[in-house]
């Protein structure tokens, strides 16, 4: 008896050999070692060839693509069959090694273009901060086939909204996701790589220099925290306008899910063990990161390299934002909530190492 199992393994040993070349491998892994496109495991690609749709697997860093298997094939058809039945259960769709497809699967095979890169970049976020971002895109974007889409929790809801959007705009090869990122898709990989490289630079947005750790900050470290070698990082808490706004609450889904719902923040003359007490004990959960205002940022041992990453795109997205955006469009509340109940973030976090 033939199994959707059966077939995703000759699906993958077939795309593998004849569509994951070299040029687009080491577009991935350029791709995902810029941190101001691609932080941690966030974003995704994937490739469509027939009924086969190649993407990249849950909690696996695109920068990784060139060293291992870093994707999974599944069928396109299966993938449409479930989203028209709202099932975005895709754990029995893992492979051999265990690997599941993207939470953006659904999204992915909804379009109809053969390359979809999903990214977010700190333009983009920073941008839909914005007071009047519909018109902010609008205006740098003007040149290009672009359509808005409102924030939504990704997974199932993305893909909705996103095929609500191709209604409204068939012919658009550019999607901004409001709070979340940016999706470009073609039919050819350059053409992909041209028009991300483009809505990049039309999105472009001043940024401030990333500020060094204070000299009291290992002073107010009495639990010998992590002092991160990252000035970005120590941007948030150094950089009083980045502070200012960035603590009003998480701008998009991978901070919340990486970071949690609530900055963390120190009060003048506290130290470590005396902040995350009284943190704790307002917002009954235990902070892994501490900002102490005007020093900079402290991080749990036990912090991942996802996690480092995201705190990394924090600052990044920080330091493009301005007073004149306020006030800032943060993430709906019913969002953030979702997001900390939702299964399949958590798993990406647990692999994303």
């Amino acid at each position: 008896m033939f199994r959707l199992s059966d077939r995703v393994l000759v699906l993958t040993s077939y795309l593998f050999e004849d569509v994951l070349d070299a040029d687009f491998i080491t577009f991935c892994s350029t791709l995902g070692a810029d941190p101001d496109v691609i932080q941690g495991a966030g974003g995704n690609i994937s490739i469509k060839n027939g009924d086969a749709l190649c993407i990249k697997a849950s909690g696996l860093w695109l920068k990784d693509a060139a060293r291992k298997n870093t994707f999974v094939t599944v069928s396109r058809k299966e993938i449409v069959r479930r989203h028209r039945l709202r099932d975005e259960n895709l754990h029995d769709l893992a492979d051999a090694s265990g690997l599941r497809p993207s939470i953006e699967t659904g999204m992915h095979a909804l379009l109809p273009h053969r390359f979809v890169v999903h990214v977010h970049c700190v333009e983009s976020l920073a941008l839909s901060a914005h007071r009047d971002a519909e018109r902010a895109f609008a205006e740098r974007l003007v040149s290009f086939r672009h359509v808005l889409v409102p924030p939504v929790r990704p997974g199932l809801p993305l893909a909705l909204a996103v095929e609500e959007a191709m209604a409204r705009q068939p012919d658009a090869s550019v999607f901004v996701l409001m709070n979340h990122g940016l999706i470009v898709g073609s039919d050819t990989l350059e053409e992909t790589r041209q028009t991300l490289n483009a809505v990049r630079d039309a999105l472009a947005l001043p940024v401030r220099s990333p500020s060094h750790a204070g000299t009291d900050l290992e002073s107010l470290n009495d639990m010998n925290w992590h002092v991160p070698q990252d000035d970005f990082i120590h941007t948030v808490a150094a950089d009083q306008e980045t502070l200012r706004l960035v603590r009003q609450a998480p701008l998009y889904p991978d901070h919340v899910v990486f970071l949690g719902p609530i900055i963390p923040v120190a009060v003048d003359g506290e130290c470590l063990s005396a902040a995350i007490e009284r943190f704790e004990r307002h917002h009954g959960f235990r902070p892994q990161w501490m900002v102490f205002p005007a020093q900079g940022v402290l991080t749990a041992p036990q912090n991942n390299v996802g996690e480092m990453a995201m705190l990394d795109a924090l600052g990044r997205v920080g330091q493009r934002l301005r007073s004149s955006f306020r006030p800032l469009r943060t993430l709906p509340a019913g969002i953030i909530h979702d997001l900390t109940q939702w299964e399949a973030e958590t798993y990406r976090k647990k692999i994303s190492l």
